[in-house]
Parts: C-alpha cells; sequence; structure tokens
C-alpha cells in the first residue's frame, strides 16, 4: 500500500513543485519584460539581461539597474581586451593607435560603470546616472578611430553603445521613482 502511495505522491508532488516554479521565473520574467519594455532598446534589454541569471529573479528596478552594470562592467572588460589583443597583433599601424587609444577610453568606461555601482549601493542614483552618462561616450569617441577596423570589433562598439543606452534608461527610471 505504502509503494503505491508513494508511487502516485512522487509524481504529483513533482508535477506540484514544477508548476510553483515555473509560475515563480514567469512572474519575475514578466517584470524583466516590463522593465525592458521602458528602455529604449526592447530586444536588446532583453537579451543582455538574459545573460545573467540574476535577472531572473530581481523584484526591483534598483535590483535590475546593478545587474545592468555587472553585465556591462564585464562585456565593456571583454571588448576592451579584444581591442588591447588586436592592437597587439598589428603594431604600430594606424589601427593599433586607433585600438590602443580606444582600449584607454574603454578603460575610463569601466572605471566610470565601477563607480557607478558603488554609488548603486550607495541608492545615490543621480550619481549613478551621471556616471553610466560618462561611460556611455566612449563607444562614440571610439566610432571615428575604428572605422579602419574589422567590422565585428566595430559591431561590438555599437553593441556597447546600445548596453549603456539600457542602463542609462535604467538610472533614469531609478530617477524617476
Amino acid at each position: 500500500m505504502t509503494t503505491t502511495a508513494s508511487a502516485t505522491l512522487v509524481p504529483l508532488l513533482s508535477t506540484v513543485l514544477l508548476l510553483l516554479l515555473f509560475q515563480r521565473c514567469h512572474g519575475d520574467l514578466a517584470f524583466l519584460t516590463s522593465q525592458c519594455q521602458q528602455t529604449h532598446y526592447f530586444d536588446y534589454c532583453m537579451a543582455a539581461m538574459q545573460t545573467d541569471s540574476r535577472s531572473i529573479i530581481v523584484k526591483t528596478t534598483a535590483e535590475i539597474l546593478s545587474v545592468s552594470i555587472d553585465i556591462a562592467i564585464r562585456r565593456t572588460t571583454v571588448v576592451a581586451r579584444l581591442m588591447v589583443d588586436k592592437a597587439r597583433r598589428s603594431p604600430g599601424g594606424r589601427e593599433a593607435n586607433a585600438l590602443n587609444r580606444c582600449s584607454q577610453i574603454y578603460s575610463s568606461a569601466i572605471a566610470n560603470l565601477r563607480n557607478a555601482r558603488n554609488e548603486a549601493g550607495r541608492e545615490n542614483y543621480g550619481a549613478v546616472y551621471d556616471r553610466v552618462k560618462e561611460g556611455s561616450a566612449a563607444p562614440g569617441k571610439c566610432d571615428a578611430a575604428l572605422a579602419f577596423v574589422n567590422v565585428p570589433l566595430r559591431a561590438k562598439n555599437d553593441d556597447e553603445r546600445n548596453l549603456f543606452g539600457v542602463v542609462l534608461d535604467f538610472a533614469d527610471l531609478m530617477n524617476e521613482s
């Protein structure tokens, strides 16, 4: 009798737990979706935010802002490293000089993002916006320099512009609240 009861009970409990988990994730995804809809880059926002598992469990715009800053720090660091690596592979030319200049600009943007993350921890959202805004100039400053560079790196520069736009939109939402 116990084997029959447990044979019935285990799948039933598993199903209930899966349904509860699905509802929770669906609710959290709905919140993330609603927040990304308030940005200028909805599709980009959803794609970028889903690269960090924390974005599925956030419950406030402040948490989404913090996660988006962390994503921006990671991705901007990767782009800066790509620029340095590419400059090393083609030393001494116009392309290498442009890449080195852009990697320095991106390093400053990363410092601004780290400062923004610290300000977010202090709930100083005006300063968060200002630091992100300063960092967001990096892709624009690199546009002309990257005109000589291969298309994938220029595309990454454009992605950075969009990512900074998402973070700025979230910072702006926090300033409105």
